[in-house]
């Protein structure tokens, strides 16, 4: 009688390790790629933060501008004008962060950034109508809205299934 140490072999393979299987689906399928529209809708999110930045950091810096200031119309008042530019400019440069962090997070494959992303973006559609409805630039307030919907339509269009490989939730094809 031979004594053998250890279990006996077993012609099935080992369980997967607690939280999944880290080398793909478990079954031979590769990872899903990232997809093209999410990857075209962050490069939007990221060059339109950019812009953004931009844009409200010449608006705080003008607030501060004798020579801006003095151009004003007579009838309006330096301090309010001051004021206003400020306030302005820094809700610029906070959503355009905000944006262009939320943009960084969905596309490293964080789903709830990407929502974060569209919500932000259906914001700033909806201020963008209603700065057009009370008298703001309507040819410009119609180029973001179309900016801003594809971007924030291009992140989720066809990536669910990319987000939840990134989440570890179980992908069907």
């Amino acid at each position: 009688m031979s004594y053998q140490a250890g279990p006996p072999a077993s012609s099935y393979p080992p369980p997967p390790p607690p939280g999944g299987d880290p080398y793909g689906y478990g079954d031979g399928r590769p990872a899903p790629s990232r997809p093209g529209t999410l990857l075209a809708g962050c490069i939007m999110a990221w060059i339109g933060s950019a812009l953004g930045l931009l844009v409200g950091v010449s608006l705080v810096a003008a607030s501060s501008s004798d020579a801006f200031l003095t151009d004003l119309p007579s009838d309006m008042d330096r301090a309010e004008t001051q004021h206003i530019l400020q306030f302005v400019g820094a809700i610029v440069v906070v959503w355009c962060l905000l944006t262009l962090v939320f943009s960084i997070l969905a596309f490293t494959g964080k789903r709830w950034a990407a929502i974060v992303l569209v919500v932000l973006g259906g914001l700033w559609v909806a201020f963008s109508l209603y700065g057009t409805a009370t008298g703001g630039g309507g040819g410009q307030a119609l180029l973001s809205i179309v900016y801003v919907g594809a971007a924030s339509a291009l992140v989720l269009i066809g990536s669910k299934e990319w987000f939840d490989y990134k989440a570890g939730k179980s992908v069907s094809r």
